[in-house]
C-alpha cells in the first residue's frame, strides 16, 4: 500500500471512518472582562489609599475605559493533524500525545489576507469549501490563457502548490481558520513569471487597501546557490535582480515569508554542506532593507531541525529565522476532491508559519504602528518555544494552557464532547 494511503486509511480510523478528516470543530467562549473588573478594582483602591484621592476623580484617572462586553473565542479541532497539534501545544514538559486536537483563536477582529504565489490550488478539494479563496493572476497567466481556477501542471512537483496552500489556509490542514487565502497563479515557475509575481502582488494590495493586512508566503527558489553580488552584477541573474527591487516594495505593505530550501545535505563547489540559506529569492531576506521579510526552516514534530533543512547561520544569525513542522506533514492532495498528501520540506513549513502569524494578526496579538506590523512584534511572536535541549524554538498560535490544558489518559478515551467539555471547565 502507498505511504499516503496506509496515512490516510490510520487518520480516518480517528475520524470515525469518514473518507475525509471529520475534524469536529467546538466553539466556546472565554469572557477575560471579569479579570479585567477586578483588576482594576484593586488598582483603583490601591490609588485611592495612597494618592488620598477623591472617588469623583476617578473617571480623570482611568480615562475611555468604558466597560464594553469583550470576549475570546477558541475552536477545538479533534482529530487534527499532528503538526496542528504541534503548533497549538503550550510551553510545558508535557508530551504531544497529552494535546490531541487542535485549539486556535476563532474570534476575528480584522480581515487578513495570505497571498499564496505559485502556481493554483485544486479548488475542488474539500479542503477549500467554505473557506474565503480569492484568485489573482499574473500577466502571463492571462496571456498564456492559465486564468482558470485549476493547479498549472507542473513535471517536477505536480500538487506542490496545492498542498502549501493547504497547509496555509485548509479548513482541516492549514494553520490559518481566519485568514482570506488570496491564490495568486503563475502558469510556472520560469524567469518571466517570476519576474512579475511580487509587483503582481503589491499592485493588487495597494489598489484594495491592504497594506497591513496581507502576508505572502513563496515555497519556491532558485535551483542552483546564488549569492547577493551575484544579483548585484546582473548577467544571467537580472531576473532575479528584478526580483529583489519587487520584494523591497513589497515589504514595506507586508509581510513575506520564504521557505528556507532543503540543499542542507547537498555540497558546493567546494565541498561543505549547503547548511546556510543560498538560494534565491530566499537570500534576499538576509539583506539590511528588508525588515518584514522572514525565512522559515522546518523541524520535526519533537523540535529538531531537519537534516535537510537549510536555516540562517553565521554571517546572517542576526537576520529573522522562524522554525515550523514540516516533517510528513498532511495537506490536500491536487488529483483529488477529498484524498491526502503526506510531504516532507520547508516548503510546507512555511504556509503553515504564515497561517500562525495571519491568525494572530486577526486576533490582534501582534502589535502594530502606522498600521502596519511592528517588525519586532513580528519575530517577538513567531520565536515560540523549545521542546527538545537539542532543538530549535518551534511556533506556536499562543493558546496557553488555560484554553488548550494537556489531558491525562482517562480523558483522551472519552468522547469528544468530554474533551471540549475539560477545555471549557478550565477556562
Amino acid at each position: 500500500m502507498h505511504a499516503a494511503s496506509i496515512y490516510q486509511a490510520l487518520f480516518a480510523s480517528f475520524a470515525f471512518l469518514s473518507p475525509c478528516i471529520a475534524a469536529e470543530d467546538v466553539e466556546y467562549i472565554i469572557y477575560p472582562i471579569d479579570d479585567l473588573n477586578v483588576f482594576q478594582s484593586d488598582k483603583l483602591d490601591q490609588v485611592i489609599k495612597d494618592a488620598a484621592v477623591n472617588p469623583e476623580e476617578i473617571d480623570d484617572i482611568f480615562p475611555n475605559e468604558p466597560l464594553v462586553e469583550q470576549f475570546e473565542e477558541y475552536t477545538a479541532q479533534h482529530p487534527a493533524p499532528e503538526e496542528l497539534r504541534v503548533i497549538s501545544q503550550p510551553p510545558g514538559p508535557e508530551r504531544l500525545s497529552r494535546y490531541p486536537s487542535y485549539v486556535y483563536r476563532s474570534d476575528s477582529q480584522k480581515q487578513i489576507f495570505i497571498y499564496h504565489a505559485e502556481l493554483g490550488i485544486n479548488a475542488n478539494h474539500i479542503d477549500f469549501a467554505g473557506r474565503h479563496v480569492e484568485w489573482l493572476y499574473t500577466n502571463r497567466a492571462k496571456f498564456t490563457r492559465h486564468a482558470i481556477e485549476t493547479e498549472s501542471p507542473s513535471a517536477q512537483k505536480p500538487g506542490h502548490s496545492t498542498c502549501t496552500a493547504s497547509k496555509a489556509a485548509g479548513k482541516d490542514y492549514g494553520s490559518s481558520r481566519l485568514a482570506t487565502l488570496v491564490v495568486v497563479k503563475m502558469p510556472d515557475l520560469s524567469p518571466l513569471s517570476i519576474s512579475e509575481v511580487f509587483s503582481t502582488i503589491t499592485d493588487h494590495i495597494l489598489e484594495n487597501n491592504r497594506w497591513g493586512q496581507s502576508i505572502v508566503t513563496v515555497s519556491w527558489g532558485s535551483k542552483l546557490p546564488i549569492r547577493i553580488e551575484d544579483v548585484d552584477r546582473g548577467g544571467r541573474w537580472s531576473h532575479w535582480r528584478r526580483v529583489r527591487a519587487q520584494v523591497e516594495e513589497l515589504d514595506p505593505l507586508s509581510i513575506v515569508l520564504f521557505a528556507a530550501g532543503n540543499a542542507a545535505q547537498k555540497l558546493d563547489q567546494s565541498g561543505r554542506e549547503r547548511r546556510n540559506v543560498d538560494t534565491a529569492p530566499t537570500i534576499f531576506a538576509v539583506q539590511s532593507t528588508m525588515f518584514r521579510v522572514l525565512v522559515v526552516s522546518s523541524v520535526d514534530n519533537g523540535g529538531r531541525l531537519w537534516r535537510t533543512s537549510q536555516a540562517l547561520l553565521k554571517p546572517y544569525t542576526g537576520r529573522w529565522n522562524a522554525f515550523a513542522p514540516g516533517v510528513q506533514i498532511m495537506c490536500a492532495a491536487h488529483d483529488s476532491t477529498w484524498d491526502i498528501g503526506i510531504k516532507t520540506g520547508t516548503s510546507f513549513a512555511a504556509p503553515l508559519a504564515a497561517g500562525i502569524i495571519a491568525d494572530a494578526m486577526a486576533t490582534n496579538q501582534i502589535r502594530e504602528t502606522s498600521g502596519m506590523p511592528y517588525p519586532g512584534a513580528i519575530m517577538t511572536y513567531a520565536r515560540g518555544w523549545r521542546r527538545h535541549v537539542d532543538g530549535e524554538s518551534v511556533m506556536w498560535n499562543h493558546v496557553n494552557k488555560t484554553y488548550n490544558p494537556p489531558l491525562n489518559l482517562l480523558v483522551q478515551s472519552l468522547s469528544n464532547e468530554t474533551l471540549v467539555a475539560t477545555a471549557a471547565a478550565a477556562a
